[in-house]
């Protein structure tokens, strides 16, 4: 079953790519539809589907992942239990980019796009609009759509409890009554 506790940031900054993948667990069949093959193959041959370029093409991978040295330790994302899915995804990724080096830092959206072939957007709001983020983050929720974010590399996140330069998944909205002390 997919999940996003199944998905473990690993020694590499691709949080956006994570943030990507968890929020599509809201649809596993978009994940789903991803993979040509659902089982696991013995001999470790896995194709998936990805929207390059501006067409679905068949990305073909092996499931040699790379190691801590010395180790069996997974460097990149990592399952939580015995899940191949999101290590064969972030592969993947790093396959259509040139490299793992290169899955370094980026937005969730160009990750959606790739994906699911969705058109995407990517709003930024500046802190007099909170209002407006709000409006729009309900708006995006309500019409079922994939939502993350992503803070700025500001002190004034940490203050919140937000990691600075960090991609989170928007899975629900809640509006809630702020009551008296």
């Amino acid at each position: 079953a997919i999940d996003p506790s199944d998905i473990k940031q690993g020694k590499i900054g691709n949080c956006y790519f994570l943030s990507s993948i968890a929020s599509l667990c809201e649809f596993p069949n978009l994940i789903y539809q991803i993979f040509i093959n659902k089982e696991i193959n013995k001999f470790g041959y896995y194709e998936l589907v990805l929207f390059i370029d501006g067409k679905f093409q068949i990305v073909i991978l092996d499931d040699y992942f790379p190691v801590l040295k010395g180790t069996n330790i997974v460097y990149f994302a990592r399952p939580n239990k015995n899940e191949l899915w999101v290590m064969l995804l972030e592969k993947a990724w790093a396959k259509v980019n040139g490299g793992y080096s290169n899955i370094i830092s980026g937005w969730p959206c160009e990750a959606l796009s790739t994906l699911t072939g969705f058109s995407t957007s990517k709003v930024v709001f500046s802190k007099s609009n909170i209002d407006d983020i709000w409006y729009e983050i309900k708006v995006a929720d309500n019409s079922n759509s994939i939502l993350c974010i992503s803070s700025k590399n500001d002190k004034e996140c940490e203050y919140h409890g937000i990691v600075r330069n960090h991609s989170y998944t928007l899975i629900d909205t809640l509006e809630i009554e702020k009551g008296e002390n």
